[in-house]
């Protein structure tokens, strides 16, 4: 197997040359390393005749790379949620950049795209796609008062909203919240 030498996905997003110390045949020797835009983790280099290196990425903090994609997962407030946000971002190469949708609301689980946004394609033209990975917080406690009144006028017909009462002689449960966590690689869920 190959020796492996870490590179940043910044690294890879802009390309870099770096210079690493080695042992190859009992000496030590250094060794550059060009990493050119787009390349990805398992690419093999050849920096010597006879001593062949293999890019690995190291876990970002932020972005997660799915060929020449960047994943990042974002958390809006219930508030951005259901009334647009706008929101900056780092991209890899330092520049912020501004995301925004405005024109309708984002749900839970939902991705939204950002054309050209993600990595620089390796030996090709142009870059991947920026996949936005949407969670919502919630309040920790129910609603309720002024608050609550105010959300079932601005939102009629909700599920809910007119708040039954069980008949006499039936009873109203409280569901425990839970966290599932999945067991034996099986599915992607229950739905």
């Amino acid at each position: 197997m190959d020796p492996q030498v870490e590179i940043t996905l910044e690294e890879l997003y802009s390309g870099a040359t770096k210079t690493y110390e080695l042992t190859v045949g009992g000496t030590k020797r250094q060794v550059r390393v060009p990493i050119q835009p787009g390349m990805e983790a398992g690419t093999r280099i050849q920096v010597a005749p006879n001593l062949i290196l293999q890019l690995a990425q190291r876990r970002h903090a932020r972005f997660e790379r799915q060929g020449d994609n960047l994943h990042l997962p974002l958390q809006l407030s219930l508030y951005e949620s259901l009334t647009g946000f706008r929101r900056p971002i780092k991209q890899l190469d330092g520049r912020r950049i501004w995301l925004s949708a405005q024109r309708e609301t984002t749900r839970p689980g939902s991705v939204r795209r950002l054309a050209g946004a993600g990595m620089p394609r390796f030996r090709g033209v142009g870059k991947g796609d920026l996949l936005v990975h949407f969670t919502v917080r919630f309040p920790q406690a129910p609603l309720r008062g002024s608050v609550a009144e105010t959300l079932r006028k601005v939102l009629p017909g909700s599920a809910g909203t007119a708040s039954p009462v069980p008949p006499p002689g039936e009873t109203l449960y409280e569901l425990e919240l839970v966290q599932l966590r999945e067991e034996g690689g099986g599915g992607e869920g229950f739905f």
